[in-house]
């Protein structure tokens, strides 16, 4: 069984969020998504825009017989599907800057691809209150 959740904290130089957040999971596949938007202009609806590529990217293949089943080919996916997204929104003109974190479920795998200060971790342990790092932190905070 898998439960989620995601939070977001706005910063201090802002009166907006500039984060963005998506989850879908079907019992069997499942795509989350994190877009941490800075203070630059522009970062709210970069991440916005990124979090709906991401998306449609990979429904659009999955639906098309694309495979998710192992690391390897959800490796190939998400590459993919990043590569594209970023040449669509910086070539149409979208400023601003983020990292992102996006994690596929298939089956009983997860894999993670990430870019900056983003990170993720699986609760463990009778009493959820153990935190096992899927990734490390790496930020200049």
């Amino acid at each position: 069984m898998i439960r989620y959740s995601t939070r977001t904290v706005k910063g201090q130089d802002r009166d907006e969020n500039r984060d963005c957040v998506g989850a879908a999971f079907d019992g069997v596949r499942g795509i989350f998504v994190v877009v941490d938007g800075t203070s630059k202009p522009g970062s709210g609806q970069l991440a916005q825009a990124l979090v709906e590529q991401i998306f449609t990217g990979y429904q659009t293949r999955i639906e098309n017989g694309v495979s998710d089943s192992g690391h390897d080919q959800v490796e190939s996916l998400l590459r993919d599907i990043l590569q594209e997204a970023h040449s669509s929104l910086f070539s149409g003109g979208v400023t601003g800057s983020a990292s992102y974190l996006v994690a596929v479920v298939s089956g009983e795998l997860i894999t993670v691809a990430y870019e900056g200060d983003c990170s993720a971790g699986a609760v463990a342990g009778a009493e959820c209150n153990t935190v096992i790092e899927l990734t490390q932190e790496h930020h200049i905070a």
